[in-house]
C-alpha cells in the first residue's frame, strides 16, 4: 500500500507564501514560517513534508489573501551519490471549486470510487499512527477542488547552468452540455504524473505513473488534522526491470482489475514530475523496423547497381581508347 511509502530524510523545511505562485520568491520579499523536521514512518505530516500548504496558524491568517503559495523542501541524500526528483510545488490558495460534494466529484471527474479510496487512505494513516481516529467521509461531505498545481524543479547538480523547469499539472473535467444538446460531453483532460512508490529503488523504478483525476483537500471537519492537498490517481503498472528490445524504452499500461482501472489517493507531495506517455505497439514497432531494414537493403542494392554501371562504363571507355590508339598506330605505319 502506498501509505506505507516512507520519504527519505529531509531537512531545513519551511513554507513560503508569495504574491505570485509562478515566481521564485525572494527571501527579502516573503514571510517565512519554520516547521519542525521530525518525520513519521507513515504518511508525511506537515513536519516532515516541509511545505504542505494549508496549515492554519496566526501567520497564515495574515497571508490568506495571497493568490498562491509555494512549498520549498530542502533535502539531501544520506550517501550523496544519487540525484532524486524532489521538486518544490505550488498551487492557488483559493480552490477552483469550493464545497463540492463527493457525488459531484464522482460524476464530474470520473472518480468512481473516490469515497472509498479517500477512506482507505484515512484508515491507513490512522493505522500507521499518522492521524488520530477520525470520522470517515461520506458522499454528502464537501471538498475543495483545484484544477492545477505546479512542480518547480531545481537545477541539476551536474549541469547547474540549465534553467529551472516547471511542470504544470492540470485536471480539466468535461464541459457541461445542455440536456437537449446533440453534442456529447468531451472526455476532459487529465495529466499524467510520476509519484513516489519505492524509496529503496533507484532510477525510474523508484516511481510509478498515474493519471491525476482530482486535486482536493479533506472536508472541513478533517482539515485541522490533515490540511494538505491530496490527489486521486488512476494507476499504471510498475515499470519493468528491462527495456523493450525493439525500441529500448520502458513500457507501462493501465493497471486493470476485472476490467476496472486501479486507483489510489496519495498526498500531493508524493508527486515528483509530469509524465508524458505515448501509445506503443510492439507490432507497429517491429513492422517499422522491418520496413526500415528493407529500405536500407534497397538503398544498398541501388548503390551497388550504380557502382556496377560506373565500372562497366569505365571499362567500355578504356576499351574504346585502346582501339582508337591501335587504329592510329596502324595508320601511321
Amino acid at each position: 500500500m502506498y501509505h506505507r511509502c516512507e520519504a527519505r530524510q529531509r531537512t531545513d523545511s519551511w513554507v513560503i507564501y508569495g504574491n505570485d505562485e509562478d515566481a521564485i520568491v525572494d527571501a527579502r520579499q516573503i514571510q517565512e514560517s519554520d516547521l519542525d523536521s521530525n518525520s513519521d514512518s507513515g504518511i508525511e505530516d506537515d513536519k516532515s513534508a516541509g511545505g504542505q500548504a494549508g496549515e492554519t496558524d496566526e501567520e497564515e491568517q495574515e497571508f490568506n489573501e495571497d493568490e498562491g503559495e509555494q512549498v520549498r523542501i530542502e533535502s539531501s541524500s544520506p550517501a550523496g551519490k544519487h540525484v532524486f526528483l524532489d521538486p518544490d510545488w505550488s498551487m492557488a490558495v483559493k480552490p477552483t471549486a469550493s464545497h463540492v460534494t463527493c457525488l459531484d466529484i464522482i460524476k464530474s471527474y470520473g472518480a468512481s470510487d473516490f469515497e472509498f479510496r479517500t477512506n482507505e487512505w484515512l484508515d491507513a494513516s490512522i493505522a500507521s499512527g499518522s492521524l488520530p481516529r477520525l470520522q470517515p467521509v461520506t458522499r454528502w461531505h464537501r471538498f475543495d477542488v483545484w484544477h492545477k498545481f505546479y512542480l518547480h524543479h531545481r537545477p541539476l547538480c551536474f549541469d547547474p547552468d540549465l534553467p529551472r523547469r516547471r511542470d504544470t499539472i492540470r485536471t480539466q473535467p468535461p464541459a457541461l452540455v445542455r440536456a437537449n444538446s446533440s453534442h456529447p460531453p468531451g472526455p476532459g483532460s487529465f495529466d499524467t504524473v510520476l509519484f513516489l512508490m519505492k524509496t529503496n529503488e533507484f532510477g525510474i523504478h523508484k516511481y510509478r505513473a498515474g493519471r491525476v483525476r482530482v486535486i482536493f483537500k479533506l472536508p472541513a471537519h478533517l482539515r485541522n488534522y490533515y490540511p494538505h492537498p491530496l490527489v486521486y490517481l488512476e494507476l499504471f503498472t510498475p515499470f519493468p526491470k528491462s527495456l523493450i528490445e525493439s525500441h529500448r524504452m520502458h513500457t507501462t499500461s493501465h493497471d486493470m482489475h476485472h476490467g476496472i482501472c486501479r486507483t489510489a489517493v496519495v498526498p500531493l507531495v508524493w508527486v515528483v514530475a509530469a509524465c508524458h506517455l505515448v501509445w506503443a505497439s510492439h507490432f507497429v514497432v517491429d513492422q517499422w523496423c522491418a520496413v526500415q531494414e528493407a529500405t536500407d537493403a534497397a538503398k544498398a542494392a541501388e548503390r551497388q547497381a550504380t557502382e556496377a554501371e560506373r565500372t562497366k562504363a569505365a571499362w567500355a571507355k578504356a576499351a574504346r581508347m585502346r582501339l582508337l590508339r591501335a587504329q592510329t598506330n596502324v595508320a601511321h605505319s
